[in-house]
């Protein structure tokens, strides 16, 4: 069951990874002057994590059904 802390840590180093290296829409959060949290970062982020979920539902669901044959 490693697939899905692997899916988990993919899908933070994706928003972490946009966040890093884009500066996409207006500042919704500001840590510094020189840095901050872009609305596109939260967009990337929340895009990431659903995907993430799905493909966690997705491996729960074929690993229950190999569980039961």
């Amino acid at each position: 069951m490693m697939a899905i802390p692997a899916v988990w840590v993919l899908a933070t180093a994706v928003a972490v990874g946009f966040a890093a290296w884009t500066s996409f829409g207006p500042v919704v959060l500001i840590f510094t002057p020189t840095h901050g949290v872009h609305l596109g970062d939260l967009v990337a982020a929340a895009g990431a994590y659903v995907a993430a979920a799905i493909v966690t539902g997705d491996i729960r669901r074929r690993s229950r059904r190999t569980a039961s044959l």
